[in-house]
């Protein structure tokens, strides 16, 4: 049976095996074929071997100290010791109110006495509970009016995406007076439950879309005893088109010479710091940053880009534990923010590679006032290769990347 397998196979010198007369010819193409299939399976092996040596264009490594972390389509590593990251501190306003004199933005404070000089409209509250009673209209807080719609299937208590004469509401639109009293909406019953219906032809009656803001022009004599620089940033609130000034605030920072000079200081802002137990030391760990979002803020084991000459590593850590970290005691003074320079009290903390700058701004949490918070972290390194496997950039090669390596915004 196997002699016919073989003088049948159509295979390159199998069947000269079976087929040759002499037994010389026979020993020969059986040694012949045996060198070619074992040519042929190291030939594919080291194929096979190249070919899953190849880089993903997407590597993910994980690492923790002394625990072991299982993730899908990643490589988990546990490691007796890991870099420390850094962490940067900001405070939630730029300049002191006590430093405003001498950092000449004593305009701020005249600023703040002046708006607190202007008489204030007290709105009676019986025209704003009304409006708030009202389902069909919404007081507007940033212009002090009360908006009311053309119909309840334009407010957020119905679905508007619906389509034919009628709408599904909130059943607090049937219950409300003001639609019962129209008999705009109404309760309809079906098998299971009970829904409220509005109809889409009803005009409310006191639908009021231009309707004025209560705030009264402000009397130009109030403005006398303004000063020209006070003036100026009334005129560039006023052409905020924004209800909290987001696009102009940049006008009124105040820019990176001032805020080193008199920005928060590293004891106003930062109490106590300690690492695994030890005080910080503020001329090794901790590097001054100037954000234009934050003002002064403290990196903590900052090193910057490698440089041979002047070696800076980062601290290791080697055991887990709130006992074997960062502990930081912060302080924020309500009474002594400027005006425009502050929105909230606090501070914002951002967790980055030690070697790179942060993005106050884009990155990290804020930390209320009053709060003590807690957090753990584990790293995760991300390669993401470049041509022939991704279309990423290598490292170090800024023309295709919107950031840059060089710390742009810091004073040495």
């Amino acid at each position: 049976m196997l002699s016919r397998f073989l003088q049948g196979l159509s295979a390159a010198g199998v069947s000269h095996v079976v087929k040759a007369k002499s037994n010389r010819r026979r020993v020969f193409w059986t040694i012949t074929v045996v060198i070619a299939i074992i040519a042929t399976i190291l030939m594919t092996a080291r194929v096979l071997r190249e070919y899953f040596q190849y880089p993903k264009a997407w590597q993910t490594k994980e690492s923790c100290i002394y625990n072991y972390t299982f993730l899908y389509n990643s490589k988990s590593v546990s490691k007796k010791e890991l870099e420390f990251p850094a962490v940067t501190v900001c405070g939630r306003y730029l300049i002191s109110r006590t430093n405003a004199k001498e950092a000449k933005l004593q305009y701020m404070e005249d600023l703040y006495t002046f708006l607190h000089s202007i008489p204030s409209k007290n709105f009676s509250n019986q025209v704003k509970f009304r409006c708030y009673e009202n389902p069909l209209c919404v007081w507007r807080r940033f212009g002090e009016k009360c908006v009311c719609y053309q119909n309840p299937c334009d407010t957020h208590q119905c679905d508007g995406n619906q389509d034919g004469p009628w709408c599904n509401c909130s059943k607090h639109l049937c219950d409300s007076d003001t639609t019962r009293g129209y008999g705009v909406c109404q309760l309809v019953q079906n098998k299971q439950d009970e829904f409220c219906s509005c109809r889409r032809d009803f005009e409310y009656p006191f639908y009021n879309p231009n309707v004025s803001s209560l705030y009264k022009e402000l009397n130009k004599s109030l403005l006398v005893n303004a000063s020209d620089k006070v003036m100026e940033v009334i005129d560039i609130i006023r052409s905020s088109k924004t209800s909290d000034m987001h696009d102009m605030e940049y006008k009124l920072l105040p820019n990176v010479k001032t805020l080193d000079d008199y920005g928060i200081s590293y004891d106003t802002l930062i109490v106590s710091c300690n690492y695994q137990g030890f005080t910080c030391d503020i001329n090794e760990d901790m590097t001054t940053l100037y954000s234009p979002n934050h003002g002064k803020c403290y990196m903590f084991n900052y090193v910057g880009e490698e440089d041979p000459k002047v070696p800076k590593k980062p601290k290791v850590v080697r055991h887990a534990g709130r006992d074997h970290g960062l502990h930081l005691y912060l302080q924020s003074e309500r009474k002594n923010i400027l005006p425009l320079f502050a929105r909230m009290v606090g501070a914002r903390i951002v967790v980055h590679d030690p070697r790179s700058l942060p993005f106050s701004n884009e990155a990290g949490f804020d930390l209320r006032h009053g709060d003590i918070t807690s957090m753990s972290i584990q790293f995760s390194e991300i390669n993401r290769l470049g041509p022939p496997w991704g279309h990423c950039a290598k490292d170090g090669d800024n023309e295709t990347s919107s950031y840059t390596t060089v710390p742009y915004n810091q004073i040495v």
